[in-house]
């Protein structure tokens, strides 16, 4: 029997020939930015006859889910150099697309808010308003630097294996921040949006670990920080 064999270049093609939907890594940076126009238009329709009024908590969810949102970009943009499964590596980019939209909407939501936004952005405290003060960085699923630097040096089924697992943990405290903002803001399209990210993390937990069951990887159960 020949053995066949793959060359780094026809591997190289395979990996960037994927079905619709498993964009590569240029195609989803181009689609984020896409997303984030798309966003900047739909805040302006849907928040142009809502009541203006932000409390503390709407102000500080927004600031801080930002900067939280931001970390599941660097988490995926980590992962994906080394992508191992493809349906891990289709999350990956969703995670990407999607929370680069959300970031737009909440810096567009975060300029309607005007002065108090700024005071409570520039205060270099995190999470104060659900009883939680961090430093940003150390927000309940934010990963280290020696996590990431794992990450980014991970190949095959660890890099997959840890991917899912930091990303689920990040999530599992997002949609906890994201349902105390949904039940305590005060304004609708902030409280609205609030609780469609929980839904949408929540579902992308099952997913991952969903995938993880089929890798033959164990489930991942977070643990909630702010019932601890």
């Amino acid at each position: 029997m020949v053995e066949q064999t793959e060359s780094e270049d026809e591997s190289a093609d395979r990996r960037d020939d994927r079905p619709i939907g498993m964009f590569s890594l240029p195609q989803t940076i181009a689609l984020a930015v896409l997303a984030a126009v798309v966003a900047v238009g739909l805040t302006l329709f849907f928040t142009a006859d809502e009541d203006p009024g932000f409390n503390d908590v709407d102000i500080g969810f927004l600031s801080d889910m930002t900067t939280h949102h931001q970390g599941a970009l660097t988490l995926g943009f980590d992962y994906l150099p080394n992508q191992n499964d493809d349906v891990i590596a289709h999350t990956a980019r969703e995670v990407i697309l999607a929370q680069s939209q959300e970031i737009t909407t909440m810096n567009n939501l975060i300029g309607e808010a005007g002065e108090d936004a700024e005071r409570i952005e520039n205060d270099a405290v995190a999470m104060e308003w659900m009883g939680h003060p961090v430093d940003p960085t150390d927000m309940p699923g934010m990963a280290s630097a020696e996590e990431l630097a794992a990450l980014s040096a991970a190949t095959g089924l660890d890099a997959d294996d840890l991917f899912s697992r930091m990303m689920i943990a990040h999530h599992a405290a997002g949609a906890e921040m994201a349902e105390y903002a949904a039940d305590n803001g005060e304004n609708e399209t902030v409280r609205s949006f609030a609780a469609k990210v929980a839904k949408n993390q929540r579902v992308e937990i099952d997913e991952l670990n969903g995938r993880r069951a089929a890798l033959g990887l164990e489930p991942v159960e977070p643990e909630s920080f702010s019932h601890s």
